[in-house]
């Protein structure tokens, strides 16, 4: 069979089969090299493309439809700490923080939808540490553009993240500083100072409100005084500083705010620079000095009213320093009247010239100084003349304004004082003697009723010790004390408490007591005495004085009994009985009815009669003799008496 041929110069020819098939030979040979050779460069291709994946700084993951992972390289396997093994086959999101899984489903959706982004996350390595990575997805799609799943590429950025986070952390922490600190700090937020904010302080002290601009180039509400002269917006610290790019240090400002208040701040301010060195705005760092302004003005006042103390004062005032002899440096008058020195004479002497070295208080009173730097005493001094004199003095330590050690002591005469001192302790031990000596009994008791004293004899009337009595009061004692007539005495009716009301003194009241010693009442008469301040008219205190009548009283009842008996003895004996008064020729002072019977007369008529009327005169030595007589009836006849009678003499 013959073939048509076109040749390569585009002339034909007719060949035989077996040509034909030779030439065939040659084209297959030469597609085959070719395919070799397309093959071979993609061989190499893939092992340039390995060698990439292999070797690159990222982290290379890929992932299937359901997020499983298919592939990850080493890099990816090194940043996690997983082996290959360990990660292919399992979810993306098992590696993924549990806050990062919501998100990491929602990027899916976006693969699926063939959209790519790029998200940070933050990993989970396998000893539980995180890494923060940037990871880029890809979606992958096959020849017919269905999804097969995703290309991830990680760059770890923890260096960064944690950088983020320090920076994050100084920053919050120099917000939280400048919110905190007790000065007023100011931004200046550009080369001309015309923006201004400051602090909390900063707000506080100019009274504003958090970020508002208080540049006195754009809100001049503010007035600013430094030495009695007002200044310019630009001549403050900050635009100061950041006009002519210098340090300004310690400016002293008088700020008159819109309110009308006043302060005095004190501070600096210092230029800020950009990269290129150039100011772009100012710091200023102040602190409102304005009560140590007021301070230094009222210390300077308390310096003037010292001097006119110091001057003017009743009692000597000695200013020395306590190194080495107490040197005197200043002395005032009263000082110089009370030791009869010129100032100029103790001035530069030690204080050993007006010091009784011999007193053993001196000691003690420099001891209290070496530990408390401060101390009260009692110590005898010595006039220029050899006198002395008992003072008490009060010392005390300090460092003045130059840092020096000075000691002040005020010395106060107390001669006169000591001496009275003396006439009243042995007026208060005569007191005390015949306080804890004296029958009565004495209570104290303070405005509120409260006892606050007693002495021995009121303990022993009352049945109780002082200590069971302090504090408490007579209200609520009904159940202790009692009238005359046995019913409960109120508490508030007691002459105490009566006599704190009303002021006035109470007498003669008559009580009982319930003594819990002796398991019975004691009766006692009672005075209440207010004791009232001068100027005042209310007692602060009432002493209540009272006598023990307990025996007087049962003796008293034991009289009233014993007349009971006599009268019904007398009224109602069969006897005749008949009370004379042997000094008044035997008037008849009482006579019972028996005997109004037997002589036939009435009670009231023989009442004031003498004894002549009843007893036959005649027959008087016979009654001594033989213990006889007649007696008179009022008829005149006589009643012949042999028995014997008795004669009682009664002492009224």
């Amino acid at each position: 069979m013959h073939f048509l041929i076109q040749t390569k110069s585009g002339s034909r020819a007719w060949n035989r089969l077996s040509t034909v098939s030779k030439l065939n030979q040659v084209i297959s040979q030469r597609v085959l090299s070719k395919q070799k050779e397309y093959e071979e460069k993609l061989r190499e291709s893939e092992e340039k493309y390995r060698k990439i994946v292999e070797t690159t700084n990222e982290g290379i993951c890929v992932t299937d439809t359901e997020t499983i992972i298919t592939y990850v390289n080493d890099r990816m396997a090194e940043m996690l700490g997983y082996s290959h093994e360990e990660m292919i086959g399992r979810l993306g999101t098992d590696f993924v923080d549990e806050k990062d899984n919501a998100i990491a489903k929602l990027n899916l959706e976006k693969r699926l939808q063939g959209i790519d982004d790029t998200h940070e996350f933050k990993y989970i390595r396998k000893d539980g540490s995180h890494l923060w990575a940037l990871v880029s997805s890809k979606s992958l799609f096959d020849e017919d553009g269905k999804f097969t799943g995703s290309l991830n590429m990680l760059t770890d950025i923890t260096d960064r993240k944690q950088l983020e986070e320090q920076i994050h952390r100084q920053a919050e922490e120099l917000a939280t500083v400048m919110e905190t600190t007790p000065v007023a700090i100011w931004i200046g937020h550009d080369p001309q100072s015309h923006i201004i904010t400051g602090n909390r302080m900063a707000n506080e002290l100019y009274e504003t409100e958090e970020g508002e601009n208080v540049s006195a180039n754009v809100t001049p509400v503010r007035r600013f005084f430094c030495k009695d002269r007002e200044l310019t917006a630009d001549e403050l610290p900050m635009q100061e500083a950041s006009l002519n790019d210098i340090d300004v240090r310690n400016v002293e400002l008088d700020v008159l705010l819109p309110s009308g208040k006043r302060r005095v701040i004190l501070g600096s301010a210092s230029p800020l620079h950009d990269a290129y060195e150039r100011v772009r705005g100012s710091v200023g760092a102040f602190i409102d000095i304005t009560e140590r302004k007021q301070a230094e003005k009222a210390l300077r006042e308390s310096e003037k009213r010292y001097r006119a103390l110091f001057d003017k004062s009743m009692d000597a005032i000695i200013l020395t320093d306590p190194r080495g002899v107490w040197v005197v440096l200043s002395i005032n008058p009263a000082a110089c009247q009370m030791l009869g020195w010129a100032e100029e004479e103790l001035i530069g002497k030690g204080l050993d010239v007006v010091f009784d070295m011999g007193d053993p208080a001196l000691s003690t009173q420099l001891d209290k100084h070496m530990l408390s730097g401060s101390a009260m005493s009692q110590l005898n001094y010595r006039r220029k003349d050899g006198t002395t004199l008992t003072g008490e003095i009060s010392s005390t330590f300090f460092i003045d304004s130059n840092g020096e050690p000075r000691m002040v002591n005020i010395i106060r005469d107390i001669t006169e004082r000591k001496q009275a001192e003396e006439a009243l302790r042995q007026s208060e031990q005569h007191y005390r003697l015949l306080f804890e000596t004296m029958l009565q009994g004495v209570v104290y008791q303070d405005a509120n009723g409260k006892i606050i004293s007693m002495n021995p004899a009121a303990e022993r009337i009352l049945g109780k010790t002082t200590a069971e009595f302090l504090g408490s009061s007579s209200e609520g004692e009904e159940h202790y004390t009692i009238r005359e007539d046995g019913s409960p005495f109120p508490g508030l009716e007691h002459p105490a408490m009566v006599s704190l009301r009303t002021g006035r003194e109470v007498q003669d009241v008559v009580m009982g007591v319930y003594n819990p010693r002796e398991n019975c009442y004691r009766w006692i008469n009672i005075n209440a005495v207010p004791i009232i301040q001068p100027g005042e008219d209310k007692p602060f205190q009432v002493y209540t004085l009272f006598n023990d009548i307990t025996e007087s009283k049962r003796a008293g009842e034991a009289l009233q009994e014993s007349e009971t008996r006599y009268g019904m003895l007398f009224d109602y004996s069969l006897d005749a009985i008949i009370l004379t008064d042997p000094r008044d020729d035997g008037k008849i002072l009482s006579a019972n009815p028996a005997a109004c019977r037997l002589l036939e007369w009435s009670e009231e008529e023989l009442i004031g009669k003498g004894r002549d009327v009843i007893i036959d005169l005649d027959s008087a030595l016979s009654i001594l003799l033989q213990y006889f007589t007649n007696w008179i009836r009022k008829s005149s006849s006589f009643i012949p008496i042999s028995k014997y009678f008795s004669v009682k003499c009664l002492k009224s």
